[in-house]
């Protein structure tokens, strides 16, 4: 029986690193009262991808369907095995990610039930989609994860996430936390790198104040400012 169990979590294991993209949105931090926010990509697989023209867009509660891309990749970016690529807006970080950026992501306090989203394209078909929103999350018009989903399961309830292996806490009143994804093969809490499922609410804890620490592409954790921690 052991054998057998040990088995089936293996093919369980391998069908879900089959199913997952090879580059996910790792971190993200939505917008503040200041209006920053920050990006971390994250190349999961074993083996180099090709990044370049690839586009970041996002939805939110009014628009109720994906915008116009507000981020595209170079040419030329390649992110290595187990590299990150981070993007942000101005004045989020002591130090420089790797790009700045004038963007916001949608924040969902103070509108409940309502699904926001942040989405990586290939430049036509969407690689990775995290949807987040405040409360009771329902779905919203044509706001959908790459598996076609609206499932209240697949959103992050920001008024009932994890911190870390902790137990869940209210963000919904917060700022300056970010939405992390679990250690990729870990129990859901365990802060790490890639673990995707294709169910934001299972594979996302969050960090909160400056325990962000989203990482550059030298690997380098880079602190959030001061005026954004809370």
């Amino acid at each position: 029986m052991k054998k057998i169990a040990a088995l089936m979590t293996a093919v369980l294991v391998l069908a879900l690193a089959a199913s997952a993209p090879a580059v996910v949105i790792n971190e993200f931090m939505y917008s503040t009262e200041g209006g920053n926010a920050f990006i971390e990509l994250y190349n999961r697989s074993g083996a180099p991808v090709d990044v370049s023209g690839w586009k970041l867009r996002t939805s939110n509660a009014a628009a109720n369907d994906w915008s116009a891309a507000f981020y595209t990749v170079p040419a030329a970016t390649t992110l290595a095995v187990g590299e990150f690529y981070l993007i942000a807006s101005q004045d989020v970080f002591v130090t420089v990610p790797d790009v700045e950026q004038p963007f916001t992501l949608p924040n969902p306090i103070g509108t409940p039930n309502k699904c926001v989203g942040v989405q990586l394209t290939d430049g036509t078909d969407p690689i990775d989609t995290v949807l987040y929103g405040d409360g009771a999350v329902a779905a919203s018009g044509n706001i959908v994860d790459d598996a076609g989903s609206q499932a209240a399961a697949d959103q992050v309830d920001v008024e009932n996430v994890q911190i870390g292996g902790g137990a869940a806490k209210d963000l919904s009143v917060s700022k300056g936390f970010s939405l992390r994804r679990s250690l990729d093969g870990g129990p859901k809490g365990s802060d790490g790198n890639g673990w995707d499922t294709n169910t934001s609410s299972n594979d996302f804890v969050a960090a909160i104040g400056g325990d962000a620490s989203p990482k550059n592409r030298a690997g380098t954790p880079v602190t959030l400012s001061v005026f954004e921690i809370e």
